[in-house]
């Protein structure tokens, strides 16, 4: 018959077994719930970034570069372009046959020809006034001005006031001056050289 002694220790013994294998189930239970819920994890994470190597279009705001935009200017903004500025013309004109004129002209309008019509003709001793119109037919630009003359007869000099009519710069205001000079091939041997200035103003 074992003694009391004996017993205990093998009560202590199967007590001390019990409890090391239950926590070693425990363990292996967290173990595995571990292992599950970082596979879980790991799955989450794929799917997160996928979602984020495949971006959804956004749609472009961004402006057009200026090789493909239009920036060339249209008629009307190219005409634009002379608005702001003063031109120059010079000329030299001539009798035909009367009240017809004929010459050459150039300057900002280009290399071309002079044509003009006396309207109206009042002679003085000293002061000749003259309207006319001009029919400016330059190589680059062509326009017709009504001008109005006044004509000194002792400088032999002119002063010219007029207004674009009809062609280039149509509405602005012409101002400028001329010289009388012998020119014995022409109408009554004379010639008549000067220029004109074309001022900012009233374009229509």
């Amino acid at each position: 018959m074992r003694s009391p002694s004996v017993r205990v220790k093998k009560t202590l013994r199967v007590a001390a077994i019990d409890r090391f294998t239950g926590a070693s189930a425990l363990s292996l239970r967290s173990l595995d719930m571990f292992v599950r819920f970082a596979a879980v994890s790991l799955v989450f994470v794929a799917v997160l970034g996928c979602d984020k190597a495949t971006p959804t279009a956004v749609p472009s705001t961004s402006q057009p570069s200026l090789a493909t935009s239009s920036i060339q200017p249209t008629l009307s903004e190219a005409g634009n372009v002379d608005r702001g500025r003063t031109f120059n013309v010079n000329f030299t004109k001539w009798v035909t046959d009367w009240p017809n004129m004929a010459g050459v002209v150039g300057g900002d309008v280009g290399n071309g020809a002079f044509a003009g019509e006396v309207l109206n003709f009042t002679p003085g001793a000293e002061i000749t006034r003259i309207e006319a119109l001009y029919h400016i037919n330059g190589g680059t630009h062509a326009f017709t001005a009504h001008n109005f003359v006044t004509q000194n007869e002792v400088t032999r000099t002119a002063v010219i006031e007029g207004l674009i009519v009809d062609g280039w710069l149509k509405g602005r205001k012409v101002s400028g001056a001329y010289v009388i000079i012998s020119c014995p091939d022409k109408t009554g041997g004379l010639c008549y050289r000067g220029a004109l200035e074309i001022r900012p103003g009233l374009e229509r």
